[in-house]
């Protein structure tokens, strides 16, 4: 009989093994990478049948005789985060080898299975994973080669460094079309520039130069509007020139450049939020859905919710390789579940649909942070806070600058009172992107008020401005109350019923729901006592 070639040998799987565990693209933590390794020595040794949950919960995360898998579902969760490092793993730098291991869902038992590999493709921007051949009309912004004046002979890279250094950093933000390197370089001594500009049809052009003196740099840009000539934005930008330092100080401009830009809530943003208003949602295209997400998101009115969420639900179904779509409407389901928002359509599980868009947006756009994003907060709701954790930092480290996923992180630090991370986290994500929605400084709030600082937690509870979620005015209340403004701390508590009536009856249990702290929800709720928070529902009167 002859060998079954579709079928890899085990020196091979062992092979892809190592690759796999050896890869910084293969995030799992150590009991995961246990796990995995068990069950592929297991499979190998001639015992797959006797994989179980039970004999991976003993042998692996050492449990003991009396394991019981259905009241303990350690080795349940730890398969899930596994297979997903796994996809990640496959999706990133495994993706183009002709071996794949894999733990369908139903079974412990790995897979092994050749593949073809994937024909290269031609992307239509530096990352991000969209191609050409997806026709989303997103903003597009193209970054002109940066001009340098002064000290070339002794920094003759400069420009050309901090162009290619902003162009990677703005692809990071995946609802931006950025035009690549290859565009950018084809401009810097083409005669006919303007015909290939106006060909291209771009929305911004991003442009300036560097002046480098014999003690100090300084780095100018714009960003213009193609259709108009309108200049939006100009700043400049000053360093002392330190020579070991010229790469890193070229660097940290570029980034604060981008970050002012491309943040959801940046110099484009803004003005696309000024295009639309007035625009009939039936007039949108995709990204505009996009937009007013983000827009809703800012301040997280309920009046708003169903219509963002129908307009991206659209959009899904119009552009089904729209990553940034999937993932803002991953988001809108998780605002449903957390906040109580109604939907237009009724959805049995919004964690369940959550999670299948996330999921969704990743395999789509794999180098984005969005997807991400929203999968941390699935996690996070479904008191998965290790998985939460990981995809946050996941997220940040596709994208440095997205402060949104830096500010929410510290905001769930914070809950678990893991002060030393949350607080330089928050405090940083400010720093870089004060337009960002204000329910994260429900974090920082927090941490003045464990410490008696109640003016200052004050101070950051009227930053928040999210009338329609109840922590806003509880992060009043509990500052209020301490602070000997009782009146005012009654109105905050009658602010919170109004949005939740029975809040009273069930404040501990919720915070305890949401992974808050066992101490800081306790003195949350001693305080909201204080403030006349009743576990009794109130008495409409006549």
């Amino acid at each position: 009989m002859k060998p079954d070639r579709d079928q890899p040998a085990a020196e091979e799987i062992r092979a892809e093994l190592d690759r796999l565990l050896g890869s910084d693209d293969f995030d799992a933590p150590v009991r995961e990478r246990d796990f995995l390794r068990y069950v592929v020595e297991e499979s190998l040794g001639g015992r797959a049948e006797r994989i179980k949950a039970y004999s991976v919960g003993v042998s692996v995360f050492s449990r003991p005789d009396t394991f019981d898998p259905q009241s303990d579902p350690v080795v349940r969760i730890a398969a899930r985060r596994l297979r997903r490092s796994m996809e990640r793993y496959y999706l990133l730098g495994g993706k183009k080898t002709p071996l794949r291991i894999s733990i369908p869902k139903g079974t412990y038992a790995p897979s092994f299975k050749r593949v073809e590999p994937p024909e290269p493709a031609t992307l239509g921007r530096d990352a991000g994973g969209r191609s050409e051949g997806v026709a989303i009309q997103m903003p597009s912004i193209l970054v002109e080669p940066f001009e340098c004046e002064g000290g070339l002979s002794d920094y003759p890279g400069f420009a050309s460094g901090l162009t290619r250094h902003i162009v990677v950093a703005l692809s990071r933000f995946s609802d931006l079309f950025v035009y690549g390197a290859d565009t950018v370089e084809s401009l810097r001594n083409a005669a006919d520039r303007q015909s290939i500009l106006d060909g291209l049809g771009t929305d911004f052009i991003l442009k300036g130069g560097a002046i480098i003196g014999a003690e100090n740099l300084v780095v100018e840009a714009m960003l213009v509007q193609c259709e108009d000539g309108r200049v939006l934005w100009a700043d400049q930008f000053e360093s002392a020139l330190q020579p070991d330092k010229i790469v890193a100080i070229r660097d940290l401009v570029a980034d604060r450049v981008v970050r002012v830009l491309a943040q959801p809530y940046g110099v484009i943003f803004s003005n696309k939020i000024k295009d639309l208003d007035g625009t009939s949602p039936a007039d949108f295209v995709s990204c505009d859905c996009v937009t007013r997400y983000y827009e809703y998101f800012r301040a997280l009115r309920r009046e708003d919710h169903a219509g963002v969420t129908a307009c991206l639900e659209d959009t899904v179904k119009r552009e089904p390789a729209f990553a940034e779509a999937h993932a803002c409407l991953a988001l809108c389901y998780v605002d449903a579940y957390r906040f109580g928002f109604p939907l237009a359509t009724e959805v049995p599980d919004p964690l369940k649909r959550a999670e299948a868009l996330a999921e969704r947006a990743i395999v789509l756009a794999p180098r984005s942070s969005r997807g991400f994003h929203a999968l941390a907060l699935i996690y996070w709701f479904q008191n998965d806070v290790e998985a939460a954790m990981a995809a946050f930092e996941t997220g940040l480290k596709l994208n440095p600058n997205a402060t949104e996923i830096m500010a929410d992180l510290g905001l769930r630090l914070a809950l678990r009172c893991d002060w030393d991370r949350a607080v330089p986290l928050l405090e940083k994500s400010f720093a870089r992107n004060a337009a960002q929605p204000g329910t994260y400084r429900i974090g920082l709030c927090l941490y003045h008020f464990v410490n008696g600082r109640y003016e200052e937690a004050l101070s950051e509870a009227k930053r928040i401005h999210a009338p329609d979620v109840i922590f806003s005015p509880m992060m009043k209340a509990i500052a209020l109350v301490r602070l000997g403004r009782d009146t005012e701390a009654c109105s905050a508590i009658d602010r919170m019923l109004s949005i939740n009536p029975e809040y009273g009856r069930i404040v501990h249990e919720d915070l305890i729901a949401r992974n808050v702290d066992e101490h800081l929800a306790t003195q949350v709720v001693a305080a909201l006592r204080e403030a006349g928070l009743s576990t009794l529902s109130p008495v409409a009167l006549p």
